[in-house]
């Protein structure tokens, strides 16, 4: 019987931390390469398009070191990025309402 089987059919730990990563970077991967091109097809001023770009590397700097802090203080770390995540996929569900620069 494996560790899976053992532990009530869950898996691993490490299983589910490399499930997170891949597809976190995936996601990047994929959205960062079409993210711009969206953007011009949309009729978008460059200075924007660069703004909304940013937005992600502002994120990648700010979020782990808050998300972190917050982990530290609370010690509920798989609730947080449970929450981070919902959270991500709520707020971008504006760009699916109106695609103007201020969504």
């Amino acid at each position: 019987m494996n560790e899976a089987a053992r532990a009530g059919g869950r898996m691993p730990a490490a299983y589910r931390l490399a499930g997170f990563y891949f597809a976190y970077f995936s996601f990047n991967g994929i959205f960062s390469a079409y993210w711009g091109l969206y953007l011009k097809a949309l009729s978008f001023a460059a200075w924007q398009i660069g703004v909304l770009m940013s937005l992600q590397q502002i994120m990648r700097i700010v979020g782990p070191n808050l998300w972190g802090w917050l982990a530290d203080r609370i010690g509920r770390r798989a609730a947080i990025i449970r929450f981070v995540g919902l959270a991500s996929v709520v707020s971008f569900v504006g760009v699916l309402i109106d695609q103007r620069f201020g969504w």
